[in-house]
């Protein structure tokens, strides 16, 4: 009997309503980790590897940048993961790919149409 391990996946995502959409969605594919804010993310990032890592672009209201600054943080920290933004801002859509991210998502949106 083979044993196969589910793939790790950080979800970073202030809003506790979009949070738990998302979650209960993924959990069925993933085992996934959830995250707030950059500090939080980066803590996960010290003690866990993913593959895969979904973050918000707008995660304060008092830091619009702070969705970059975990993208890029997550492509300097963990080079394998395939990070994937998303935000209802279509202007970040540059920005985040230029910080490393591979793909970005329009909110709101279905979250069982992302390819993995």
């Amino acid at each position: 009997m083979t044993n196969l391990k589910m793939k790790k996946l950080l979800l970073v995502e202030d809003d506790p309503i979009f949070r738990r959409r998302f979650r209960r969605e993924l959990a069925k594919s993933f085992e996934v980790h959830e995250a707030t804010n950059l500090q939080e993310t980066i803590d996960l990032l010290k003690s866990h590897q993913y593959d895969y890592i979904l973050s918000d672009m707008h995660l304060t209201r008092e830091n619009k940048a702070e969705g970059l600054e975990v993208v890029a943080c997550c492509k300097a920290v963990q080079t394998n993961a395939v990070v994937k933004a998303m935000s209802s801002d279509i202007d970040l859509k540059q920005k985040a790919i230029h910080a490393g991210a591979e793909s970005f998502h329009e909110k709101p949106f279905d979250i069982r149409l992302i390819a993995f």
